[in-house]
């Protein structure tokens, strides 16, 4: 290998390194003890859903998990967008406006650069004969009530 390649490898191992081991400081989110805001984009993420709840049943489930809400601000689609993780892997973001009012609480209450925590539910994936339904993600999660914790 030429020299640049190998500084072009050296590099991406770095990168990968950074993102595996990377320190973001966690917030914990509040919400009102349900899980009702609604996360979007779950139909491409649908695989992730099933390999997290062990797949379909006859009446479907109701899961209970934690959720890790990061901001992806390389997104191709949206510069705002926060994407949506449980168990590490991707099941969806936020919608486009609350992504926006999210990044605003975390400026309001002074993080930047954080891994918002909370729990979530993931519900639906019923499956009978030929017929299935999909699995949607659920957060307890209020813009309110996480700014009354971290605001004085």
């Amino acid at each position: 290998m030429t020299g640049l390649l190998w500084v072009l490898l050296a590099l991406i191992v770095i990168l990968l390194l950074k993102i595996l081991f990377r320190k973001d400081e966690i917030l914990i989110l509040h919400g009102k003890g349900v899980c009702d805001f609604e996360v979007v984009g779950e139909s491409h993420y649908q695989k992730n859903l099933k390999r997290i709840v062990g797949g379909y049943s006859k009446k479907g489930v109701d899961y209970s998990c934690i959720a890790e809400l990061s901001l992806d601000d390389y997104n191709k689609y949206d510069s705002n967008a926060v994407s949506v993780e449980i168990d590490h892997l991707l099941v969806g973001y936020l919608s486009r406006s609350n992504a926006k009012k999210y990044r605003r609480m975390l400026n309001k209450i002074g993080k930047k650069k954080v891994v918002g925590k909370c729990y979530a539910t993931i519900r639906g994936g019923w499956k009978t004969g030929a017929s299935k339904g999909s699995f949607g993600v659920f957060l307890d999660f209020n813009f309110k009530e996480t700014e009354k914790k971290y605001i004085n």
